[in-house]
């Protein structure tokens, strides 16, 4: 009996897990919504979970430079963007937001 509840249990805590997962992109589109709310702090939060499950996504890594320049922290918002630059190509925003 004990074996069978404790299973049970498992199961059910490995399978909340497997749902409450977000893909990369999800991430960012509900951080993009923060942001045009003006919660950047929100929205970096996001941006960073996006980027550490995804260390490809320029977007992520260019939004997320953007929230950090809006909360001053102006050495963070220049490394996310120096990555921004490896990964997307000609894009003016991120230099617009390196100054």
């Amino acid at each position: 009996m004990k074996k069978i509840n404790f299973i049970a249990i498992f199961f059910l805590i490995f399978s909340s897990n497997l749902i409450a997962q977000q893909t990369p992109e999800e991430l960012y589109n509900k951080a993009m919504e923060f942001k045009k709310s003006n919660n950047c702090k929100e929205a970096l939060i996001l941006l960073e979970k996006a980027t550490n499950l995804k260390p490809s996504f320029g977007a992520a890594w260019l939004e997320a430079g953007w929230c950090q320049n809006e909360l001053n922290d102006h050495q963070a918002a220049i490394t996310s963007l120096e990555k921004a630059i490896g990964l997307l190509t000609n894009n003016f925003r991120i230099y617009y937001e390196l100054g």
